[in-house]
């Protein structure tokens, strides 16, 4: 809207004072007026947009217009408060909804929490159980080895006591029966010899008794050494010990470490890789379904991320060795106290297993 300040055929005479001055080729003029007019405004043209002269017929429609434009603008603004505020209550909504899902999540997890206790605290009982079968076996299996110890050097020592004295009675008899004084001394002599000879083979075969004596004592020692340790609550002693006796290259020892520990694993990690190869070891599983001490048997599974097949495996004093439909193992107790071999399968592999 436009105010009219001077009609559009106003004229007006000024005064005043021009300068005029040239220099390089240029003319320059100031003009200084002395009645220099004021509130001339500008013309119509110059301004952008539908313009209206205050005081015409258009301002009513105009003012219509402006008041329609406020109209609708207070009409969207309205529309946009009501939507902020029902967007507002969605998102209230959203929050209470995710605040539901995550209370439920977490009774989930808690509730997760207390299945996976309650079989961790079933399987350790377990553990326990069959490790306590384990030590009894291995009992069992030192009073054996014990009897029979004691059994195999009373029958040494029986064996060579009538060696010696069936020499002896023979030579005295031939000392007694031969006429000749010569042969007597000859035979008295060889009497003598054979009698020194049947006492040194006594002598020799109480030395190799003492000695399997002596050794079966140490064994004996170290076994009912390693069932107390077994049967202790510490576990780095029982660590050690089982360590000890994995790496003493004694048979006896190592059966019943090995006895004692695949008693308490029901899953064995086999890592294998083809032979002379530099690459990664590749992982399989060996669950042992079933194991009977006393006899060295185990049967389980031998599994991978494509399949599995079941496996017969048997213990040999320091030997372990597996076999199912596709491969062969054999598996010996290393200077490191593990399991190491060869996989025969349609291809050659190194393998080892960890015991500890």
């Amino acid at each position: 809207m436009l105010i009219e300040t001077q009609e559009e055929d106003t004229s007006r005479r000024l005064f005043g004072t021009a300068r005029a001055s040239f220099s390089a080729g240029q003319w320059t003029v100031d003009v200084a007026f002395e009645n220099a007019p004021d509130r001339l405004g500008q013309p119509r043209d110059a301004f952008e947009g539908p313009t209206v002269l205050a005081g015409d017929d258009e301002i009513d429609d105009v003012r219509a217009r402006l008041e329609a434009a406020e109209a609708l603008t207070a009409g969207i603004e309205a529309e946009r408060e009501e939507r902020r505020i029902r967007i507002a209550g969605e998102m209230a909504a959203l929050r209470a909804a995710q605040a539901a899902a995550e209370t439920e999540l977490d009774a989930a997890h808690q509730a997760g929490l207390r299945q996976l206790a309650t079989r961790l605290d079933a399987s350790e009982a377990e553990m326990r159980t069959r490790q306590d079968q384990a030590l009894a076996e291995l009992e069992a299996s030192l009073d054996t080895t014990r009897m029979a110890m004691a059994a195999e050097i009373a029958a040494a020592e029986a064996e060579m006591t009538a060696m010696a004295e069936r020499s002896v009675a023979a030579l005295t008899a031939r000392a007694e029966a031969a006429a000749l004084s010569e042969e007597t001394e000859a035979l008295a002599a060889l009497a003598t010899a054979e009698t020194e000879r049947a006492a040194a083979i006594v002598a020799l075969e109480e030395a190799r008794a003492e000695a399997l004596r002596t050794q079966a004592a140490a064994r004996a020692a170290s076994l009912a050494a390693l069932r107390e340790s077994l049967a202790s609550d510490d576990p780095d002693a029982r660590r050690l010990v089982l360590q000890d006796a994995l790496t003493s290259g004694e048979p006896l020892l190592v059966r019943d470490a090995l006895a004692f520990l695949l008693a308490g694993k029901p899953e064995l990690a086999l890592q294998y890789r083809k032979v002379g190869s530099d690459n990664t070891y590749r992982i399989q599983m060996l669950v042992i379904q079933e194991f009977e001490p006393e006899r060295g048997t185990l049967t389980g599974q031998r599994s991978w991320n494509k399949g599995s097949t079941e496996f017969t495996a048997t213990l040999l004093d320091s030997r372990l060795n597996f076999s199912d439909k596709d491969c062969k193992m054999t598996f010996a107790v290393t200077d490191a106290g593990a399991l190491a071999g060869d996989m025969q399968c349609r291809n050659r592999w190194e393998a080892v297993i960890a015991l500890q």
